[in-house]
């Protein structure tokens, strides 16, 4: 299916470049680009929806559990926990 659009020397530009770096078409950078920012947007919606649907049926975190959740990982020891765990899952 054809398509006609409008985009801006700039980014036509910018597609020239990135076309001739990895030696693919500007046919097949934009839809690449096009299908993430689809899929991208789409799962973005569906979480919004999940999220909303929780809130509707009542499955949500009380503010102060959210609160005390806080103010228990964001101590400077517990910060220093999360970092000392983040080294030894991504060392």
């Amino acid at each position: 299916m054809n398509l006609s659009i409008r985009v801006s020397p700039d980014v036509v530009s910018k597609l020239d470049a990135l076309a001739q770096a990895t030696g693919r078409s500007r046919n097949f950078l934009f839809n690449e680009a096009v299908q993430q920012y689809i899929d991208n947007e789409a799962w973005q919606i569906a979480q919004i929806e999940e999220g909303l649907r929780d809130l509707e049926a009542g499955n949500v975190v009380p503010a102060d559990e959210m609160d005390a959740f806080w103010d228990r990982i964001t101590t400077p020891e517990g910060m220093e926990q999360a970092r000392a765990e983040a080294r030894q899952l991504y060392p």
